[in-house]
């Protein structure tokens, strides 16, 4: 039997999958996961800060971000209540890319060379055209495409991102 604490955080519920309750897992950069074997664990999602277990009817690889089918999730308004959740699987199921990604960067402090400090990145998002960083100052969220124009220098060692934004982008 698997255990929350026996779990890792692997990515969250991003979107819908079609109509009848299936859901796309965006899977961390940095998170190799293998598909697993049966229906024997389950899948945790954390609602209200506590891990719920989920036990999947279906599971279809899909480059790294698999669509899951949940039991009892049958149709769309139970699936979007899953959207954004945070989504643990045993630690065997995976295989971490001990690498620099961008997934590593979340809860960097973020250095402007005109602002200073200004916050810290809480998530990112993989677009085609770019990636986006959230960076939370002050419980604001601002966007910060993670370009050589802008990021000037990632310190891993000290977990920093120096920036230099652009005018403006502050203020969106």
């Amino acid at each position: 039997m698997v255990l929350p604490q026996d779990c890792i955080c692997v990515g969250r519920i991003a979107k819908l999958h079609g109509y009848k309750g299936a859901v796309r897992i965006d899977v961390l950069e940095s998170i190799l996961l293998n598909k697993p074997k049966g229906n024997k664990e389950p899948v945790f999602l954390m609602i209200n800060q506590k891990p719920v277990p989920f036990f999947y009817t279906a599971w279809q690889d899909n480059m790294g971000n698999p669509i899951v089918h949940f039991e009892d999730i049958d149709d769309e308004p139970k699936a979007k209540e899953l959207l954004g959740l945070e989504v643990f699987v045993a630690k065997t199921w995976v295989d971490e890319d001990e690498g620099s990604g961008i997934a590593n960067l979340i809860n960097f402090t973020v250095v402007d060379a005109t602002h200073g400090k200004l916050g810290f990145i809480s998530n990112y998002m993989e677009n085609p055209g770019q990636t986006l960083l959230y960076m939370l100052q002050n419980g604001r969220e601002t966007l910060i495409p993670f370009v050589d124009d802008i990021i000037i220098e990632v310190d891993w060692e000290n977990e920093i991102i120096h920036t230099q934004l652009p005018d403006g982008l502050l203020d969106i």
